[in-house]
């Protein structure tokens, strides 16, 4: 009995790994799923880049101006992207082109962060001067 429910509970768990590459996704409900941890995952780098940057920043008002921008960088991105999936209202696709736009968008925005704060950042790797 244990030998059958093991090899039950691995089959019942493949689509759950498949999922990680979205590729494997073969309905909408799973792409949508699967996007949808592909922004989890983007957003925790990102709040883990703030998070480094504001442990270099020396003032209170630098990290202030740092985490208000990014909430205002946020509702940005969301009003961007829902806007960018308009076109699909209603329709089964709204939803993942709304997520794949929030995942690039903030791919962008970790990108432009390393390259706007190098020098806090060369501080982070090298240590305080």
């Amino acid at each position: 009995m244990k030998i059958f429910m093991f090899i039950l509970l691995s089959f019942l768990s493949i689509p759950i790994f498949a999922l990680d590459d979205c590729t494997l996704a073969s309905t909408q409900y799973e792409m949508n799923i699967c996007l949808g941890k592909n922004l989890e995952n983007v957003e925790l780098k990102l709040e883990r880049k703030i998070s480094e940057i504001s442990k270099v920043i020396s003032n209170e008002k630098g990290i202030s101006l740092l985490l208000e921008s990014n909430n205002s960088w946020k509702e940005y991105r969301d009003k961007h992207c829902l806007s960018v999936s308009n076109i699909y209202e209603g329709g089964s696709l709204q939803r993942f082109i709304e997520t794949e736009c929030k995942i690039t968008t903030t791919e962008k925005r970790i990108e432009s962060i390393q390259n706007d704060y190098k020098d806090t950042i060369d501080i982070i790797q090298k240590g305080r001067p």
